[in-house]
């Protein structure tokens, strides 16, 4: 682990008012990197010709000895709180003389900058003459701060909204449908597209079948009104179509459009479903008031297979081994259930201490899994083997496995890149608005899209912002990718197709 992402896991603290806290001590008590900071710390130092270093409380009585190392520099370390027996001293060090020094200020981090002036006027009041050049830290809460040098800036760290280097989204729209979905705060259904085909749901209880190489629509069915409308991903095999809709029904179509059968299968439907081709079925999740189901469907009749009970909702997305036969599906009773594919047996029940809202994946003998709380988690055979705390929600979450990272976003709008096999961060991106399901693989490339109009593409290895446009359509959801065309249901302002 390099030390920029030392900092981003062991000096970085995620709450739900946000990620700007640094809490570097564990990391400056660590040998494994002291050293390094240390040195890299000096370097900076030695830029401003100073005559003495100068610190305050425990950033400083952390730094300065290491650092005096490179160089028997003097030093003056502030504490925060004078002495109450012996010598009763409030400054450590050389004591005070008609010299005037040149200065430079070191500390872990600088916030807002009140640290580094109740050192300056600590220092005045107990009689030092010092004019301050600069300030060298580990990591700056402020960009571009006067007289500042550090080794991290927040951008550099991803924790900032600026986009430095990136460039304006290049795309090119090529249709639009406007009238898609009405005004509403709900996840939408994200896009399918197979062959020329988009598959797509609307908020409205609408279902479409739209021709993505001109926009128009071949087929269409429309629901009976209800809340949310279809907020599912439409699952597309043997070349028919299955939709869950917010209404309770699940409905299977031929490509053609025509209704093969339509099974109401509880109050609600959130949940996205999945097939298994080892047992000709169809998986999902059912709302039904405080309790909820998770449910069997046979492909070719509609008929209920096999039924699981659980303790609240599950508008959760299931995963299917179709070597193990096993589903693993998690409710918002804060469990994971992972149960036999063909009789329906629960084999393992696990406590995940939140709602498991969003999609399931597994990835060989691994099972990932994103709570409400915030939580990463990392599971194998019912157990759990480790989990990454990221801040607030990842609400409806749909991670991304990109060679051996996991991609994900939370309701802060935060991007992170972790290490499949430890769950270390190794990149965030600092987006514009809420970004937990809003996230599209684009081959090497990730489409971030938010609730705030914000739209950027990532490098998927890096984070790095590579393109971005405001003033796009608000969009909560995932978008298609195929063959270089971009289709977005967008919340409130209809389907586009763009060509990037």
């Amino acid at each position: 682990m390099n030390l920029k992402e030392a900092i981003l896991n062991k000096a970085t603290v995620y709450n739900s008012q946000g990620p700007y806290l640094f809490d570097h001590r564990q990391l400056l008590l660590n040998d494994d990197y002291l050293y390094e900071i240390c040195a890299k710390l000096w370097n900076k130092i030695e830029s401003y010709h100073s005559d003495i270093i100068i610190g305050y409380g425990m950033g400083g009585a952390l730094l300065i000895p290491p650092i005096r190392l490179f160089n028997d520099i003097p030093a003056l370390i502030v504490r925060q709180e004078r002495r109450e027996n012996n010598t009763k001293v409030l400054i450590e060090g050389f004591k005070p003389t008609d010299k005037f020094y040149k200065a430079v200020f070191v500390d872990d981090n600088i916030n807002t900058g009140t640290t580094l002036q109740k050192c300056l006027d600590a220092l005045k009041n107990e009689g030092y003459n010092i004019e301050l050049v600069g300030t060298v830290t580990l990591t700056d809460f402020k960009d571009n701060r006067e007289k500042a040098s550090c080794l991290f800036t927040r951008y550099e760290l991803g924790l900032t909204k600026s986009n430095q280097n990136a460039i304006e989204f290049s795309g090119e729209l090529k249709w639009h449908l406007y009238n898609l979905n009405k005004y509403s705060d709900y996840i939408c259904s994200p896009p399918v597209t197979v062959g020329n085909r988009i598959y797509v749901g609307t908020n409205k209880n609408e279902f479409l079948c739209v021709s993505l190489a001109t926009g128009d629509i071949l087929w269409k069915n429309l629901g009976k009104p209800c809340i949310k409308g279809i907020a599912s991903r439409p699952l597309v095999t043997w070349n028919n179509v299955i939709v869950s809709s917010y209404d309770g029904y699940l409905t299977k179509y031929t490509p053609g459009g025509l209704n093969c059968w339509t099974k109401k299968l509880d109050n609600y439907l959130h949940s996205s479903p999945i097939y298994s081709y080892k047992n000709n079925a169809v998986y999902l999740g059912t709302e039904n008031k405080d309790q909820g189901d998770i449910v069997a469907i046979n492909f070719e009749t509609g008929e209920t297979m096999w039924r699981v009970f659980t303790n609240h909702y599950v508008p959760c997305s299931p995963a299917y081994d179709e070597k193990k036969d096993l589903l693993i599906c998690g409710s918002n009773d804060s469990n994971l259930y992972w149960i036999e594919g063909k009789s329906g047996k629960v084999l393992e029940r696990s406590n995940a201490k939140s709602e498991i809202k969003g999609f399931v994946k597994i990835i060989d003998d691994i099972v990932i899994t994103a709570t409400n709380n915030g939580f990463l988690q990392k599971w194998s055979e019912g157990k759990l083997l480790n989990q990454r705390n990221l801040g607030q929600s990842l609400f409806h979450s749909d991670p991304i496995i990109y060679q051996n990272l996991i991609i994900v976003g939370n309701t802060q709008g935060l991007v992170f890149g972790i290490e499949l096999e430890t769950l270390n961060i190794k990149w965030i991106a600092q987006t514009h608005g809420g970004v937990s399901y809003g996230l599209t693989q684009l081959d090497h490339r990730l489409l971030v899209t938010s609730k705030d109009r914000h739209w950027m593409i990532l490098d998927m290895e890096t984070g790095k912002k590579l393109e971005l446009e405001a003033n796009m359509p608000r969009c909560s959801q995932p978008a298609a990718y195929k063959d270089n065309m971009l289709v977005v249901a967008s919340d409130w302002e209809g389907l586009f197709c763009i060509k990037i």
